[in-house]
């Protein structure tokens, strides 16, 4: 049991050094479209709103309330496409971070009801 904990941290260390390399990389371009339906799709389900609605641009963080008279800017710079790259790269992050997270939980989780009756 303990060579399998020891295994599990290991694991979890060397993924969240994949996982903070997927989502601080600078990135030029965003996920590919192959690999960035299916996370869109599955993040729904594991409650990644927020890091759904930065990847689609739709979330914005303002410093002070926007007034009536104000006008948005269009998104169409190069900054603000590089912003949804790096938005889309954190959402992959974030998905592998709580898909890791959900089999850890499961494996300890088995472990512990399987070795219940030595406790």
């Amino acid at each position: 049991m303990l060579s399998q904990q020891l295994f599990l941290v290991i694991l979890s260390v060397a993924l969240s050094a994949i996982i903070y390399r997927i989502s601080a990389s600078p990135h030029t371009t965003g996920v590919p479209a192959v690999i960035r339906d299916p996370v869109l799709r599955i993040s729904a389900i594991l409650l990644l709103g927020n890091f759904v609605d930065m990847a689609s641009g739709s979330y914005k963080q303002f410093s002070a309330p926007m007034q009536d008279d104000q006008v948005e800017l269009a998104d169409d710079s190069p900054a603000a496409a590089r912003q949804r790259a790096k938005s889309e790269w954190v959402l992959l992050g974030a998905l592998v971070d709580r898909l890791v997270l959900i089999l850890y939980l499961a494996i300890t989780i088995i472990t512990l009801i399987r070795f219940s009756s030595i406790l």
